[in-house]
């Protein structure tokens, strides 16, 4: 469809392993919420998520769209 998918935490992870850090919430979740400022959209699937919910009200607060299923994406 022309996206690359983006996880965050994916993201976060090997950074904070090359930074010599812990990968406690603390430490991934400002780097995996700030992931989504170069984000166009979020697919929000799965289950419950705490991490998942704080970067879907990243989204909605830089009025960005947000989706809840694939056949949902333009």
């Amino acid at each position: 469809m022309g996206y690359i998918p983006v996880v965050g935490v994916n993201n976060a992870l090997p950074l904070i392993d090359v930074a010599g850090g812990d990968s406690s919430d603390s430490n991934m979740m400002p780097l995996s919420v700030a992931l989504t400022e170069r984000c166009d959209c979020c697919l929000r699937v799965g289950g419950l998520s705490k991490g998942a919910d704080q970067e879907v009200e990243r989204f909605k607060a830089k009025d960005k769209a947000v989706y809840y299923a694939i056949d949902q994406l333009p």
